[in-house]
């Protein structure tokens, strides 16, 4: 059994393509009385696997909420989202396409109430309105200016020095 993330308090583990949810490091849980979830089996899609994981993300602060989601991001295309609180709950995968995203992150915005994940280089965000797409998530591009603070700062930089060059040339 291993050790593949944690999120709100919550240590998930895997054996055997079943991910446990346990409140280890949660510090209000009970030293005498832990509580164990056990998730239903991973399904792996065609062309992924499910051994290596990224990284854990959890919606709320207890996997016991009915509106709790656990998101697993594997390395490569795959992406698995459950709801452990619902009487029978099942993994909706997300193949992902783009493989920008395949070493990403995935991290919950209470905020935005959304899951997402950066690009590698940094120009744009994949994310999931889990408001509105709540049965089958869909997957938003979020774009960002390439290289947008750079170009920032060089303009920022040439309109100082056309300044200065323009003082000079008054004195």
């Amino acid at each position: 059994m291993g050790t593949i993330g944690a999120s709100h308090g919550w240590v998930a583990t895997l054996k055997n393509g079943v991910v446990r949810l346990q409140d280890d490091l949660d510090r209000n849980a009970s030293d005498t009385d832990p509580k164990r979830i056990p998730l239903p089996p991973l399904e792996t899609l065609p062309y992924c696997q499910t051994q290596i994981v990224t990284n854990v993300a959890m919606s709320s602060s207890s996997p016991e909420d009915e509106d709790c989601i656990v998101a697993i991001k594997f390395l490569g295309p795959q992406l698995s989202l459950c709801r452990p609180a619902q009487r029978n709950c099942e993994w909706t995968n997300i193949r992902i396409t783009d493989p920008s995203f395949y070493s990403s992150h995935v991290m919950y915005s209470k905020k935005d109430e959304m899951f997402s994940m950066p690009a590698s280089g940094g120009n744009y965000t994949g994310s999931w309105d889990l408001g509105r797409h709540r049965d089958k998530p869909k997957l938003q591009m979020l774009w960002y200016p390439e290289r947008r603070v750079v170009k920032d700062m060089y303009v920022s930089k040439d309109k100082m020095r056309l300044d200065l060059l323009k003082n000079k040339e008054k004195e």
